[in-house]
């Protein structure tokens, strides 16, 4: 399955995705933000946030995670 993490492509399995699995992915420290979406059928789309904690996030071919600091904004 191919997601893409702040733009990076990348082959997972698939699953599902923790918060810390996506961090890692980025080569993120800390505890930033994580938003995802990914366009399914038609007009269907899922999109949210991962926080420390978070349940993980069922997978989908295609997700796109964005992960940024925003501690200063």
């Amino acid at each position: 399955m191919k997601i893409y993490v702040n733009a990076r492509e990348h082959l997972l399995d698939p699953g599902f995705v923790t918060y810390r699995d996506v961090v890692n992915l980025a080569e993120e420290r800390g505890t930033p933000t994580v938003t995802y979406h990914v366009r399914l059928d038609g007009d269907l789309s899922r999109s949210g946030v991962m926080y420390t904690g978070c349940k993980p996030v069922d997978l989908a071919d295609g997700m796109v995670f964005n992960v940024m600091h925003t501690d200063n904004a």
